[in-house]
């Protein structure tokens, strides 16, 4: 029976010091489509962390777009509570 289990995981949050900024944590096997999906809108700052930062300032709708490639690969995503309400407040 093929292993069906998930690689990777992703963890999303704002960032301490840069509110926002967003903190992508990766944890997992095989990171490389996590990785390869958080580039189109982040910069590797570690091998299992990635830094979503843009001058528009709209990291929140651009995380929210990037949780939805990644679970349409999936790949599970957490976002921490606070990072979810700046993209309900951005987007409704």
């Amino acid at each position: 029976m093929p292993d069906t289990s998930p690689h990777a995981h992703v963890h999303l949050a704002l960032h301490p010091q840069h509110p926002r900024a967003v903190v992508a944590t990766l944890t997992g096997t095989k990171l490389h489509t996590a990785r390869a999906t958080l580039a189109s809108e982040g910069r590797p700052v570690s091998d299992d962390t990635m830094l979503l930062v843009r001058i528009d300032h709209e990291e929140p709708y651009y995380a929210n777009t990037t949780t939805n490639l990644l679970r349409n690969a999936n790949i599970p995503v957490v976002i921490t509570d606070q990072l979810q309400q700046e993209i309900d407040t951005d987007w409704t």
